[in-house]
């Protein structure tokens, strides 16, 4: 049986795909992709839009809160005026309430417009002229009722100067309230057409937006729609290809057994009647014939041998797995006694790690187990004391490694091994690193192996060095670990 490194690619490749069938395969991709962005720029914009017609709201509403700060600065001057004027005619006391509250009106209401429009350079300027002016009207206000508070009776021509007065003061004060509001309500007019223009604008990203989702969702049900058809219509022939192919396993089946049939009766006559003759004419036969008759009957045996082997190997890719848990300390010792059995007079130091669990065909598994550690005893019998093991690895989660956390199988020896220059050669039907008169076998066990580890989703390599030994590792598929490690549990 030859001795061969790495793993035989065959299976791994494929006819490459057309570019026309590549292009088909990318054509929804790339439509996802556009819906996608189509999506997205249109939530983009009404984003934007939302946020515009947020901020033109905001400025609206404060437009409408310096207005009404304007109107209730105008509404404290008349309060303040109105009561100067009435304690000033009358000395009635209760006069003076509406004056101190439109007073203290006055001032809250310039100290909140001030803050209110510090945006506004050309309010903050008329802001800047009318303070001044308006605390001069208020300190003429205050100094007059003084004045009325200490004459027992009111003089007319000094009430009469006073009123004058003040009307002139109160018609600038009122002529800067309405600049003030005039500019205000300028810009709430400007404020109220931006707004207009952002609802429009908002309105349209959201038609557009639903006009976008309705098309998109209009695709998306054509593209559905086209791919369940040509999924249906693959299933069909699926269907189909799957019945001509269990047609042609079942007369591939036939013509195997009937190969084999036809095969085995010739080399079976060869092989009996090769022994007849010796037995008949053995004695009269000189030493070189002899010797011919005993390798016709040993190249009938083998091709046999190699009948079988390939008829296993063809079964193999057809057998439907039957997976569970799998003791492969127990398979590796029942082996190793039949091969110990065969040759008692053989030493070798044999170590089994005990509880090697697998998840797999129990069948094929031991297949595997009995190519592998028949190669390590047939490789190493020239070893005076031959070393042979089977252990599990497993590095669960480890950082860096490239089996995924998976257990891997090893099966190693100190016996022949092989050049690794020749690994492409590895696990390759009838290939054989070593001749025939040095170590029998067919070249079929590797390639089984392959076959087998392949089935189960596994992969399987080896390392060796020429007079070193070799050792194989094989997996079984990550989804094998992870059911393993779930029948372990408690």
């Amino acid at each position: 049986m030859p001795r061969m490194d790495g793993d035989h690619h065959g299976d791994q490749g494929g006819e490459p795909e057309l570019p026309a069938a590549r292009l088909r395969h990318r054509l929804p991709e790339a439509g996802w992709i556009a819906a996608v962005a189509v999506l997205a720029g249109v939530f983009w914009l009404s984003f934007r839009n939302t946020e515009r017609l947020i901020d033109d709201a905001s400025w609206r509403q404060h437009t409408y809160q310096v207005i009404a700060e304007i109107r209730a600065l105008a509404a404290g001057l008349i309060d303040a005026q109105t009561g100067e004027r009435g304690y000033l005619l009358t000395g009635n006391e209760g006069f003076l309430a509406p004056y101190r509250s439109g007073r203290q009106q006055i001032a809250a209401h310039l100290a909140a417009l001030q803050a209110l429009t510090l945006d506004n350079p050309r309010q903050q300027r008329r802001l800047a002229a009318f303070v001044p002016a308006a605390n001069a009207e208020l300190d003429a206000l205050e100094r007059a009722i003084a004045r009325r508070g200490a004459a027992a009776v009111p003089a007319s021509p000094v009430i009469a100067a006073a009123e004058s007065a003040d009307r002139r003061t109160m018609d600038e004060l009122r002529s800067r309230v309405a600049a003030l509001e005039g500019e205000e309500n300028g810009l709430l007019a400007e404020r109220d057409r931006a707004m207009r223009r952002s609802v429009r604008r908002a309105n349209q990203s959201l038609a557009g937006g639903l006009a976008a989702g309705l098309g998109l969702l209009a695709v998306a049900f054509l593209a559905i729609r086209r791919e369940i058809g040509e999924r249906r219509q693959a299933e069909a022939d699926l269907r189909r290809a799957n019945a001509r192919l269990e047609s042609a396993n079942a007369e591939l089946d036939a013509f195997c057994y009937s190969v084999s049939h036809d095969l085995r009766a010739p080399l079976r006559a060869i092989d009996g009647f090769s022994l007849a003759l010796r037995e008949d004419v053995g004695g009269r036969l000189a030493p070189g014939e002899h010797e011919l008759l005993l390798r016709i009957r040993a190249a009938a045996q083998r091709m046999a041998q190699l009948i079988d082997d390939l008829l296993r190997l063809s079964r193999i890719s057809r057998t439907a797995l039957a997976r569970r848990p799998v003791d492969l300390s127990a398979l590796a010792a029942d082996i190793v006694a039949g091969l110990r059995g065969r040759e008692p007079a053989r030493r070798a130091a044999i170590a089994i790690q005990p509880e090697v669990r697998a998840y797999g065909d129990e069948r094929l598994l031991r297949i595997v187990l009995e190519n592998l550690l028949g190669n390590a005893w047939k490789f190493s019998r020239h070893q005076p004391e031959a070393r042979i093991e089977l252990t599990c690895e497993r590095e669960a989660g480890a950082a860096g490694d490239r089996n995924g956390g998976e257990p891997v199988y090893l099966v190693r020896d100190d016996g022949a091994g092989f050049d690794m220059q020749y690994a492409g050669q590895l696990f390759a039907a009838f290939q054989r690193l070593h001749s025939a008169s040095e170590f029998e076998g067919t070249g079929i066990g590797l390639a089984t192996v392959a076959r087998i580890v392949h089935l189960h989703g596994g992969r399987v390599w080896a390392e060796a060095a020429v007079g070193r030994g070799a050792a194989f590792r094989f997996t079984l598929g990550e989804g094998a670990g992870a059911l393993l490690s779930e029948e372990s549990k408690p």
